[in-house]
Parts: structure tokens; C-alpha cells; sequence
């Protein structure tokens, strides 16, 4: 079937990013769907605000199967508790506050959980803890440009996504995950010491 894209829990300033993406991505895969999930829906000026602002047509989830998809295939999820099953067909997946500032990223869990491959930005210090135990760009790559998440986004959807990627990725959260806060703060402790760095598009390596 068509790809389905979720950037989700995103936040304001880097979803021009995002959309860039999408439109280079249809490119190779024009009938992919995107499904927008803004962190804040109150936020001022409203969940809209980038589409707007970019003369960018969108359907709202709310409104699906009484209006038809626009030509854009852009959805904004504007309803409340849906993001993780949207997550579940997933095709592939950005997670939001990582690609500005300040706000230390949003939990990548859900959609890995799901057996689906999340692309975030660099700014990811509150999730630091899930990208030491996923370690593998078969699952999570890091991204700072549109163009760079349009070809993470390219490379998973183009089948090069592993079927057993569920499974790997459950066996991971099974290890680490009745130790999460403590595999948190290890990393944490650790990091003034050595260091981490996830390579962009690669491996995470420990200098």
C-alpha cells in the first residue's frame, strides 16, 4: 500500500522541515500520506499554524471519510489519544522536539515499540537513554535537514526495513526496560565522562 508517514508530538519551528521532506519524498512515492501530530494543539495561532503559513491544503482527522484527502495527502491528527495507534501503521516515523532547541526531544518509544523506524533530530538530550539502548540505525537515525529525513524516510520505505524489526526492537525495551531510570541516569552520569555520539546514518559510537 502507500506509505504512511507520522511525524509526531512536533513542534512549531521545525515542522517547515518536516513538510519539506514529505514533499520530496512523494517525489519517489507519490501516493504517500503524512499525518502531522503538533505537540501542542492550543498552541497560538493553532495546530495549523505551519500549514497555514504555507498555503499548505490538509485534511483534518477529525473530518476524514466526509471530506476527501487533499492533494497535498496531508492529515493533522486533531484529535486526542490516536497518536499511538496512527504509530501502529506507520510506515516510518519522525519524532518531534529534536529538530529545535531547548526541548530535549520527545520519546521515540512508541513507534519503535511498534516495530517502526523513527528518524529524530540532533537535539535529543531528555531521550539519550533510549538512543544508548536502541544503538542501531536499522531502527533510529538522527537527521538535521529536510533532505537528509526525506532519504532516512526513503531508504526504510524503499524496503530496505527489516521484517523482523519489531521483534529486535522488543528485545531491546525487554533488556532495558524495568531498568529505565536507571539506564537514565548511568548515561547521564556518563556523558561528562566520555561522551556519546550517534553518527548520523550510522552507529552509535563510545570514543
Amino acid at each position: 500500500g502507500s506509505p504512511l508517514v507520522v511525524a509526531g508530538s512536533t513542534h512549531e519551528p521545525e515542522e517547515p522541515i518536516v513538510l519539506q521532506a514529505f514533499e520530496a519524498f512523494r517525489q519517489v512515492f507519490p501516493d504517500a500520506i503524512l499525518v502531522l501530530a503538533p505537540r501542542q494543539t492550543w498552541r497560538k495561532g493553532g495546530a495549523d499554524s505551519t500549514l497555514k503559513s504555507l498555503n499548505i491544503e490538509y485534511q483534518l482527522r477529525s473530518k476524514l471519510g466526509v471530506d476527501p484527502l487533499p492533494d497535498s495527502r496531508i492529515v493533522l491528527l486533531d484529535t486526542q489519544g490516536e497518536l499511538q495507534d496512527v504509530y501502529s501503521a506507520a510506515t516510518v516515523a519522525f519524532v518531534g522536539g529534536t529538530l529545535v532547541k531547548g526541548a530535549g526531544g520527545h520519546s521515540p518509544i512508541e513507534p519503535l515499540r511498534w516495530g517502526v523506524p523513527v528518524a529524530i533530530g540532533p537535539n535529543f538530550a531528555h531521550q539519550e537513554a533510549v538512543v544508548e539502548a536502541v544503538g542501531n540505525p536499522e531502527f533510529l537515525r538522527v537527521c538535521s535537514t529536510a533532505d537528509e529525513l526525506k532519504e532516512i524516510w526513503y531508504h526504510w520505505a524503499n524496503g530496505s526495513k527489516a521484517p523482523d524489526l519489531a521483534e529486535k526492537i522488543g528485545a531491546i525495551f525487554s533488556k532495558h526496560g524495568a531498568n529505565y531510570r536507571v539506564w537514565h541516569d548511568i548515561v547521564l552520569a556518563a556523558k561528562g565522562q566520555r561522551g556519546m555520539k550517534l553518527l548520523r546514518n550510522g552507529p552509535i559510537e563510545h570514543p
